[in-house]
Formats: structure tokens, C-alpha cells, sequence
């Protein structure tokens, strides 16, 4: 949608106060005004005008019925600035909230749709979102966009959480947290030592993926969780719904590393949660041993665990930690 090599400040999935990141977010490093294209044939279906969120922004729906959303703008094209100041001075305010048909403002491929900036956030840049037909964001990045990526994720830390109050890792009922560190002669992650659980246990991960080209950390695309060589549990951010973005809080679990906290992604499915970004067995990703009303039990013993986030150009990276 404008004039430069793809870069991204942020990706689909990512955290984002309460709720998920619904697109992607495009570098201008640090500049404003870039002209911001259409990328399909369409029509300008909503224009809003807001001091926060998303600021001044576009929703071009495509002629398949999906919209693209171009947000952050600095300005519009002239003719959907007309239409905006025109609702703002007969309203005698700067918000405005406008939806039009399908035959007020045509859209053709390489139209200007308006012009990059920082309205409603900063630092500049363009936030793109795709919404399929019926309304949900999907990943952009699984649906043309392209942006250059040969860097495997990096993996931080893996947290053993407790679940329940007959659950205990390490004698406690706190979540355990061991550093990953890369072994060069396996190619894997691995921790220093083995946890010890008994009941019910969660597993989450720390890491992050790099893009070619910039620093941003961003959020990997595919997450597996693996115990003793059969698959356990795996989550994709490829799509979701508005209705459930603020179940973000049962995806993520806020856990020390550093000198802080950070968000580590759960490689289990609390209850509730109904992101619909997993797949799993009747274990639902959680571990068991000697834990009443499990199904599945584990067998007195070591354990082999294997976590492994990946991103959109199928870089991987894994990590192997016994239990």
C-alpha cells in the first residue's frame, strides 16, 4: 500500500492492552505522509475521525466482501476529506463516524487513499488490517503480504504453571520459571535442569520472532507443545473474533523474567477460553500425574517436553526441557 520495502513495528496476535492486535503494523521510520494506496478494486465503505485509537482511518471493502482497514492516516484523499469536513462542520466536532454505499466513493486498484501519519497513537506508521466476510481480521500476512524473513523466533523461558490447588511444581504453588539457552551442537533450546510437578500442570513459553531488516520484536505465528514425542497442543494466529479479542487474558500468563514480568503464551487451554486458536486433544495441553479426574495420567517419571514456535516465512525454532 505505499511506496516502501515491507517492514513491520508489530504483527497479528500481538498483545495490545486487553485485547489481540487485529493486523499488522507498517514501518515509515519515524516520517509521515506516505501515500497510501489501494490494493484491490472496492469502495470506501466507513471513514472515522477520532483523537485516540485509531485515529483518522479508512475501510475500503474489496469486491470479494472482504475489508482492508488503513489506519494512523495523516490525511485523506480529497475526495473522502470533502465528504469528513463537511460531516464535521455540520456536526461542530472533530469525531465523526461516516458509512457510505457502494456507489459513493469507487475505489480501483492504485487510487490514493489517503496519506500515513500518527493520528490516534504514535510513533508514525500504517496499521493494515484484512477482515474476512463476515467481519473477522485475519492475518495479512498469510494473505499476500509479504515481508522478508530468513531469523528463526528466539525462545526466552519456559514457565511451569501449578493449575489448581491440589497442583505444586518444585514442592510450591507458584509457576516455576527456567531460562532457555541456545545449544549449538543440538540446534534446540534447552533449560539447565528438571522441573518437578504433581497434579495438574500448564507449560508457556517466552520468545519472540525478528523480521529482516529491524529489531521489533514481534509475535511468532505457530506455537507446538510436544510430550514424549506425540503432538499435545498447538495454537496459529490466523484469526479471530472481535467478541472474544479480551480472552487475550487466557492465552497469556503475565510471569517473572528479567526485571519485570512478561507475557509468556500458554501452551494450554485454560477454561473459557474461547479464542479458537488451538488444537488439542482431551488434555487440553495440560499436563497430569497423580491428579484425580484426569483422563490421561503421566507415568512416574522423566518426561520429554517439546516447544517450538515458528513464524510466517517457516522458520522454527525448538526447544527440548525434561519434567
Amino acid at each position: 500500500p505505499i511506496a516502501l520495502q515491507p517492514n513491520l513495528s508489530a504483527t497479528f496476535g500481538e498483545t495490545r492492552g486487553g485485547g489481540l492486535h487485529a493486523g499488522i503494523d507498517v514501518k515509515t521510520w519515524g516520517r509521515r505522509g506516505f501515500l497510501v494506496r489501494a490494493l484491490a478494486d472496492g469502495h470506501v465503505v466507513r471513514v472515522r475521525t477520532s483523537p485516540w485509537g485509531y485515529g483518522r482511518v479508512v475501510y475500503q471493502q474489496l469486491a470479494d466482501g472482504r475489508t482492508m482497514v488503513f489506519a494512523h492516516l495523516d490525511r485523506f484523499a480529497p475526495v473522502i476529506a470533502a465528504r469528513v469536513e463537511a460531516a464535521q462542520q455540520a456536526a461542530q466536532t472533530y469525531s465523526v463516524d461516516l458509512w457510505f454505499q457502494a456507489g459513493d466513493i469507487p475505489v480501483a486498484r492504485g487510487d490514493t487513499l489517503a496519506w500515513t501519519g500518527a493520528s490516534g497513537t504514535g510513533p508514525p506508521h500504517l496499521h493494515l488490517e484484512l477482515r474476512d466476510a463476515d467481519n473477522q481480521p485475519v492475518n495479512p500476512l498469510l494473505h499476500g503480504f509479504a515481508v522478508e524473513d530468513s531469523i528463526p523466533p528466539t525462545l526466552q523461558a519456559l514457565g511451569l504453571i501449578p493449575l489448581g490447588a491440589g497442583s505444586l511444581v518444585d514442592g510450591g504453588h507458584q509457576p516455576v520459571v527456567l531460562d532457555l539457552r541456545w545449544d549449538a551442537a543440538s540446534r534446540t533450546y534447552q533449560a539447565g535442569r528438571a522441573p518437578v510437578f504433581s497434579g495438574h500442570a500448564g507449560v508457556a513459553l517466552l520468545g519472540y520472532d525478528l523480521a529482516n531488516g529491524a529489531t521489533n520484536k514481534l509475535a511468532p505465528l505457530r506455537l507446538e507443545l510436544g510430550l514424549d514425542g506425540s503432538p499435545l497442543f498447538s495454537s496459529a494466529f490466523t484469526r479471530f473474533s472481535y467478541s472474544h479479542t479480551h480472552q487475550i487474558s487466557l492465552d497469556r500468563t503475565y510471569l517473572p523474567h528479567g526485571r519485570g514480568s512478561a507475557a509468556f503464551f500458554n501452551l494450554f487451554v485454560r477454561p473459557g477460553n474461547r479464542l479458537g486458536l488451538y488444537e488439542t486433544g482431551a488434555t487440553r495441553g495440560v499436563l497430569a500425574y497423580a491428579a484425580p479426574g484426569s483422563a490421561v495420567q503421566l507415568a512416574p517419571g522423566r518426561h520429554l517436553l517439546e516447544l517450538s514456535a515458528a513464524d510466517v516465512s517457516g522458520n522454527r525454532s525448538v526447544a527440548r526441557v525434561h519434567v
